[in-house]
């Protein structure tokens, strides 16, 4: 598999969006990754995407890493909010297991780094092709059943406490 440079990186589809989306509704973002804080950071700038996080959290800024739920609750912490007002949205299950440890609800999107499970394989809350699904679930109240679990989740716009991460 060929390695992933500035050169060659693309933002996938629907991600500007879906921040911007979130953003308007008043959550607070974050990003958590194992991935350098560096590295990370580097990316988000590349695409003009650092400003819409609160806080970003690499795997090496803190001893433990996903799955483990620390980094997870330090981005809860750093953005002021509970864990519990908390979604994670992300692509692996690490991600999974990381937001399951911290209490949060988690939404996988099936694209990205997967580890080669697809995530149908994953226990999640609900699984999304673009950021923009789980911003329209958030903003009125849907049918759709993949996010039922909406309704028991703390995570409200209307209250400008929530996060995802």
């Amino acid at each position: 598999m060929p390695r992933s440079t500035a050169a060659t990186r693309r933002c996938y589809p629907g991600v500007i969006e879906g921040l911007a989306a979130f953003k308007a509704l008043g959550l607070r973002l974050a990003c958590v990754t194992n991935k350098p804080q560096r590295a990370a950071e580097s990316v988000l700038a590349q695409f003009g995407l650092a400003r819409d996080f609160g806080c970003v959290i690499g795997g090496d800024a803190l001893p433990q890493r996903k799955p483990r739920p620390e980094p997870l609750w330090r981005a809860a912490e750093l953005l002021g909010v509970t864990s519990d007002t908390c979604i994670t949205l992300g692509d692996s299950a690490n991600d999974a297991n990381a937001a399951r440890a911290a209490g949060m609800p988690v939404v996988l999107v099936d694209y990205g780094y997967t580890e080669g499970r697809p995530i149908s394989e994953i226990d999640c809350d609900a699984a999304i092709s673009s950021f923009t699904e789980l911003a329209d679930a958030l903003t009125a109240p849907t049918s759709d059943l993949r996010f039922a679990f909406l309704r028991r989740a703390r995570v409200s716009p209307s209250d400008r406490a929530g996060g995802v991460v």
